[in-house]
Order: C-alpha cells, then sequence, then structure tokens
C-alpha cells in the first residue's frame, strides 16, 4: 500500500532473471560473448563522446557557474602538434580549474572555505585579510586606474531592482534619471562613496588588503541593510577574461580566444592568422553590423553599448523604456545615474587587457557629451577604437583593415579616419 508521501525516484523496470542452462556451455559462451561485445561496443561509444575531439575550431567547455553561461572559451585543437582529443583534455581541465577559481574569487554572495574572496572583504571592514594574487591584481588596478567605480555597489545594487522590473511605471520609481525622489536618494550615497575619509581600499603588499569604512558609513549601511560596499559590477569580466587569458598564455596555450557576452574579448593567437571582428552600430532605432574589423596579433578588445541585444544575460543589465530610453548599468560616480556618451564605441588593444582598456574608455564613455579629442589621445596608450555617428563609422588607427558591410533604403555606411 502506498503512503502518503509521493515517492520521486524514476521507476526502474523489475530486472528479468535470464535462465541458461547449465547443461549447455556453449550457448552460455556464445551468450558471454555477445554481453561483451556489446558491452564493449557501449563503452567505447561512451569514451568516444567523452574524449574524442576532432581538430579545428573548437568551444572548451566548463559547467562552473557563471562562467559557463558568460564566457566562451574557442581552441583551434590539434593545430600545435598535439592530438586534438589529448590537447582538449589537457586544456578543458586547466580551464575548469581557472573558471572555478575566478568565479570564487569575484562572487560578491558567497564565501568559501579557504578563500578570500570579494564578499569575505565588504563582510570584513577595516580588517587586513590576504587575497590570491588575482583578486589582489584585479583590486589594484581599479584603485590605481579607475577611479570611484569600485565604490559604487550600493547604486549598482540599486540598477538590479530596476533591471528586473515588470513595467515602465515601477522601474521609473526606481530610475534617477526620471525620478528626482532617487535622485537624491542617489545624491547622498554617492556624497559617500566619493569622499576617501568614508570608504578607500588600500592595498598593503604580499596580497593584503583592508577595506576602511567610517562608522558613519557603517551605520547607513546598517539602517539600509546593504552588505556590498565594492564591487567590480559591469567591470567584473574584463578581469575574469585577462586572467582566462593570461593563464592559457603562460602555459602555452595561445591557439584559441576568450571572449564574454558583455563585450570583453581575447585573442591569443601570435601566429600572424588574420581575424575577424563584426563592429555593431545603433543607427535610429536600428542596430546594424556595420563593418568587419581585421586583426592579425594578440588583440584584446572591449565592445560598450548603451542597449540591449539579442542575449538572454541582457535582461539584468538593461531596462528599455516605451519611449524608447534604456537604462544601462555604465554608472557616473558623481551622482550615480547612468550615461553613454555614445550609443556604441569597440576600442582595441594589442597591449593592453581588457580591464586597462575598459577603465580607460570608462570616463568617456559614461559622460553627458562625447569627447572625441580624449578618445583619440588613448591611441598613445595604444588603445584604438571605432565609434559610429549618423552612418558613419570613425576609426583613429590609420591603416586599420575594416569592411563596410551594412547598406540599405535607411542606413548606407561610410567609414572615416579621424585621428590625428
Amino acid at each position: 500500500m502506498r503512503g502518503s508521501t509521493r515517492d520521486r525516484r524514476p521507476y526502474v523496470k523489475p530486472v528479468q532473471k535470464l535462465e541458461v542452462s547449465e547443461k549447455n556451455t556453449r550457448l552460455r559462451f556464445i551468450l558471454m560473448i555477445v554481453f561483451l561485445v556489446i558491452g564493449a561496443a557501449a563503452l567505447g561509444i561512451f569514451v568516444s563522446q567523452l574524449l574524442g575531439k576532432d581538430s579545428g575550431w573548437r568551444e572548451i567547455e566548463t559547467d562552473v557557474p557563471g562562467i559557463s553561461e558568460e564566457i566562451i572559451f574557442n581552441y583551434d585543437l590539434g593545430s600545435g602538434g598535439m592530438g586534438a582529443s589529448a590537447e582538449y583534455r589537457l586544456i578543458a581541465a586547466l580551464y575548469s580549474e581557472t573558471a572555478s577559481k575566478l568565479y570564487q574569487l569575484f562572487d560578491r554572495y558567497a564565501e568559501y572555505d579557504g578563500i578570500n574572496n570579494l564578499y569575505t572583504i565588504n563582510q570584513h571592514p577595516n580588517e587586513v585579510l590576504v587575497v590570491d594574487e588575482m583578486l589582489y591584481d584585479a583590486l589594484k588596478m581599479m584603485t590605481e586606474q579607475g577611479g570611484r567605480y569600485l565604490y559604487l555597489a550600493p547604486v549598482y545594487a540599486e540598477y538590479n531592482g530596476i533591471f528586473t522590473c515588470e513595467n515602465d511605471t515601477h522601474a521609473a520609481r526606481r530610475d534617477p534619471n526620471k525620478d528626482e525622489n532617487t535622485l537624491a536618494y542617489f545624491s547622498e550615497i554617492t556624497r559617500m562613496l566619493n569622499d576617501p575619509e568614508m570608504i578607500e581600499l588600500e592595498l598593503l603588499g604580499d596580497g593584503k588588503v583592508c577595506l576602511h569604512v567610517a562608522e558613519t558609513y557603517l551605520e547607513w549601511a546598517r539602517i539600509n541593510a546593504i552588505d556590498c560596499l565594492i564591487d567590480f559590477a559591469w567591470l567584473k569580466n574584463a578581469f575574469i577574461v585577462d586572467a582566462i587569458a593570461q593563464t592559457m598564455i603562460d602555459a602555452g596555450y595561445t591557439l584559441g580566444n576568450v571572449t564574454s557576452f558583455d563585450g570583453f574579448g581575447r585573442n591569443l593567437d601570435p601566429t600572424g592568422r588574420i581575424y575577424s571582428y563584426n563592429v555593431f552600430d545603433r543607427f535610429g532605432n536600428g542596430i546594424y553590423s556595420a563593418a568587419t574589423f581585421k586583426y592579425e596579433k594578440p588583440t584584446a578588445i572591449v565592445f560598450m553599448r548603451n542597449y540591449p541585444m539579442s542575449t538572454e544575460l541582457d535582461r539584468y543589465r538593461y531596462y528599455s523604456y516605451a519611449d524608447g530610453d534604456i537604462a544601462t548599468g555604465y554608472l557616473d560616480p558623481a551622482d550615480g545615474c547612468y550615461r553613454s556618451a555614445l550609443h556604441n564605441v569597440t576600442s582595441y588593444s594589442t597591449e593592453r587587457g581588457c580591464a586597462e582598456i575598459a577603465l580607460a574608455l570608462a570616463p568617456i564613455y559614461i559622460a553627458q557629451a562625447f569627447d572625441e579629442q580624449a578618445l583619440n589621445a588613448l591611441v598613445e596608450q595604444d588603445i584604438y577604437s571605432l565609434w559610429g555617428m549618423d552612418g558613419v563609422l570613425y576609426y583613429n588607427e590609420q591603416y586599420v583593415s575594416l569592411d563596410l558591410l551594412y547598406s540599405d533604403t535607411t542606413v548606407t555606411y561610410r567609414k572615416e579616419y579621424a585621428g590625428k
């Protein structure tokens, strides 16, 4: 008789007993051979599916949460002289190990045994902690080159509420660009986070960090149930892509590329092969694949845009209003409002990583007005850019290989050199 609790285990067929006469040893022997052949064939198929990899471009997969959904790692298996299957196993193992470590280090929601991560730092203000070199280097770059972006965490949390709103009315009430009360509240927050006396991350060397937070700020955070005071936010994947790329380079695996859904990419290939990158542009209400940018050296690319594309993950980074306005996570530390001087910009470098490019680009892109001179000045740091305005695709690397793609009755793109 069944009990009141439902049995949720899957149904398994009862084992059927196959009886073979003790006298017929020949039949028993044949059946044994048949079963062994069937078993070996099944095992062979399983192993082949598990380990067998063809030569050529393949995605290196991992099941690490947060990485598997947001990062794609492609590799040209077998081109380095090693068998494709063996090479896949080695690269996949290193990738998964690195991805797992990075996910834990940059996680601001949970702690892990034996690891001081971003969550640990937030939960232990005014304490000296020792962190892994990967996290230390990222924090060092943020404090030295990133202005006050690191301290926008309480404001980023408010925007997460906007992005998940079900309608414009609810979103607008949370939006400082649309609601005066919200703007006033954000002004209160940004006054504190822009004050080094209120909050400042100190880097002490040898992996030691200390998040100094004034008691006034801590009390305000407690009252408002805020438990995250520093956050990489939209810059996180820039550091993760760079760290994965560097790990692969150090291990000698350079015939591949690492990209994230939110616009960060590293091509590692030093062999001189030519690669293409689609340059997107928003013109009016349309998003166009305006051109193809070709390059042949190991290159880091950053694509910043003020509109969502087709990826499902964009729904957690943008909110599109019916009137055409779009809230984004590109926030100005001055007041916590989202801004974009251009619809989109693609910047790249053969000398800098994604994080360096993004931090150099951020104050130019997250601005009320476009400063073309400032963008062109990044060329001195080996950071070149492509940007679209009114059907014109501008570029500031004089001899860039740029093939225009899009033309119809709405827009016909042309290109124009905007460098010095």
